[in-house]
């Protein structure tokens, strides 16, 4: 039984014009948890399959570890086993292949967990939470805040003390207090206004960030 497994389906470039990016099929074994905070009765997994992002091979363990509790969903001998987090992950082999990361065309504030993990990724952003680490929104969230961080490199204003601190920079560089305003209002500005409610951050109120290639 535990030689059988279930082959992800790989897209070929003939078949989806989709299938443009360097994607790597991962085989993994080890073993995860089966109670929480312990590893009595935990469960050994071997020749789990899953195709995820091309990366270097510094960056196969980190990515197995975010993709294993999604490709044990996926695998029939333990989709029905209660996972309660890895102790364990090795990668025996991988595969180049062609696919198109789940991630593309997405919008961060709607992701799904493995479309997460997806865009972690896809773009090597270790700050985004594990799977089902946490609450779903919260996750996003924080993926949404790294992706304008790193990716589209806005400049975020966590706090108040930061907002003060960016205006103080701007006013000692002369620079006018129309510019100022223009300045902060490219942030992404995280913080909270007690005296205006409504001008403070509020993630739901954000525009949709889709993920491009």
């Amino acid at each position: 039984m535990e030689n059988m497994t279930t082959e992800p389906k790989v897209e070929k470039k003939a078949e989806s014009e989709k299938a443009k990016h360097k994607m790597m099929l991962l085989t993994l074994s080890g073993s995860f948890k089966t109670q929480p905070g312990s590893d009595v009765d935990r469960c050994q997994y071997n020749n789990v399959k899953g195709v995820v992002e091309f990366a270097e091979y510094e960056y196969y363990i980190q990515f197995a570890t975010r993709m294993l509790p999604v490709w044990l969903a996926k695998d029939k001998r333990y989709k029905d086993t209660n996972y309660e987090g890895r102790i364990k992950v090795y990668v025996d082999d991988s595969k180049e292949v062609e696919g198109t990361p789940i991630c593309l065309g997405k919008d961060i504030k709607e992701m799904t967990w493995e479309e997460l993990m997806s865009l972690a990724c896809f773009r090597k952003l270790r700050e985004i939470p594990l799977y089902k680490d946490g609450d779903i929104r919260k996750a996003r969230e924080r993926a949404y805040i790294i992706y304008e961080e790193k990716i589209n490199g806005r400049k975020i204003l966590k706090n108040a003390q930061e907002l003060k601190k960016f205006k103080e920079k701007l006013e000692q560089a002369e620079y006018s207090e129309v510019e100022i305003e223009k300045r902060v209002g490219e942030c992404l500005n995280l913080t909270q206004d007690e005296i205006n409610p409504i001008k403070s951050y509020n993630f739901a109120k954000l525009p949709p960030m889709i993920v491009r290639g």
